[in-house]
Formats: C-alpha cells, structure tokens, sequence
C-alpha cells in the first residue's frame, strides 16, 4: 500500500447524523486502503501546514481497484478542520496521504468479535461491512456491533447495522443510549461500557475492536483486559479534537 500525497477531489457531501457530515471524494489514482484504515487529510492554516486523520467509511469488495474515499466528520464549532469541510463544495481539491493504521479484520478470527464505537468512530467498521459479511456468510464468527451515542438523532449508518442483524443471526447490533430512553429492542440505556453487563466472554477465543472518544476507548480496553483478554487480541484507535 502507497502512502504518498495525492490530491483528491470533492463529489458530494451530506449530513449524515446530529452535527456530522459524510464527504465523498474520488480520486484518478487508486485509493487502495485496507478496510479499518485512515487518510491524513492536509491544510495550510496561516502559512503552517497540519494534517488531520480520518477514517475510510466507504465499504469496498476490491481495495486494489477503489478510487473514492468517504469520510465522516464531526462538526466542532472552534475546530478548523470543520470549518474547511462544511465550507467546501463539490470539485473542491484536497492532498491527502495514507492509507495508514492496523484496525484492520485478520484473515483468520476468532468464534467472537467484538466492534465497539462512540460517534464517528462507527466509520472504519462501516468500511469493513463487505468483509464482515462474507465471513457471516462463512459459518461460525459472531459479532457483536456495540454503538455508543448520546441519543439516536447521532446515529451513523444505523440502517446499514440494522439490516445486517436482521440477514444474519451471528451478527448483533446494540445501541447504547446515554441521554435517552431506548425504544427498541436493539437499545439500550447508559453508556457503552454496559456491554460488560450483557456478555460473558471467552477470552480465549475473542477479539476486540474499539475506536472513538480516548476516554471511552481507555475504559472499553480495561473492561475488556478485566474480562480476561490480553492486550494483542485488543485493537483500538482513539479520536481526539483539535481546535485547528
């Protein structure tokens, strides 16, 4: 995989949830990333240069023949970076470097794999929803989505999770509402570290992906490590604001 600069083009944007944008971007070269990878999207700023990373929420089958990227980006009043998406307009370029990062789905996995995010943390596992489903489609790997949100107007993607679970029995969808009740059957109230009240795990034969706010992502990985999973068998990417 090619980590070079490459400058990449703005086809579309939209609002995909309470104060979050999705940017389509395509590119003339390959933007061959590995499902659960990032770019590094680069600005200039009064004459200082500073990058920003952004995980792929495209779903790809091919990586090696893919040309566009798709990103979600969480609106920050103070936050440059913010300032530059929700002004930009469709044609608009943009360098970028990468793919970059290793919350990526092994070839082989375990009999139980666990997903869990807060806000725009939710992208690279949407990137992974081909690759998820075909080993669903394999036979015996569960997984288990656990989404964290403050309430459903800040749900990403959820009709995507929603019919996944409903194809596949091997594959559940929790939402976890931290400042309004559920409603249904699916949500649940609290924060998503409520997960640990729900499973018994094995921890001989799960693996753990947690990507989001730093604080949550900490907890996530102690619960996890005081179910009795060790370090290599968690993968985590935290996402942290900038006021650039």
């Amino acid at each position: 995989m090619q980590n070079r600069k490459q400058t990449i083009k703005l086809m579309d944007k939209r609002v995909i949830a309470n104060n979050t944008l999705e940017l389509l971007y395509q590119s003339n070269n390959r933007l061959a990333f590995i499902p659960g990878q990032f770019y590094s999207f680069h600005f200039e700023n009064e004459g200082t240069s500073k990058a920003r990373s952004y995980s792929a929420a495209n779903s790809i089958l091919n990586p090696q023949h893919n040309c566009e990227l798709s990103i979600a980006v969480t609106l920050h009043s103070q936050g440059f970076a913010s300032n530059r998406f929700l002004d930009a307009e469709p044609g608009e370029e943009i360098e970028v470097s990468g793919p970059f990062g290793n919350l990526i789905l092994p070839k082989q996995l375990p009999s139980t794999v666990f997903l869990v995010a807060t806000g725009t943390g939710i992208a690279p596992f949407r990137s992974m929803l081909s690759q998820i489903e075909e080993f669903l489609e394999q036979g015996p790997v569960r997984f288990i989505l656990a989404f964290g949100v403050r309430s459903r107007e800040d749900l990403l993607y959820d009709r995507e999770f929603y019919n996944l679970a409903n194809t596949y029995r091997n594959f559940n969808y929790e939402v976890y509402l931290s400042q309004q009740e559920p409603l249904h059957s699916h949500e649940f109230t609290g924060r998503v570290t409520n997960l640990f009240n729900k499973h018994e795990l094995d921890p001989a034969d799960t693996l753990a992906f947690v990507c989001g706010n730093p604080d949550m992502v900490d907890d996530v990985v102690e619960g996890f490590k005081g179910c009795g999973l060790e370090t290599r068998q968690i993968k985590r990417e935290k996402y942290t604001l900038s006021p650039f």
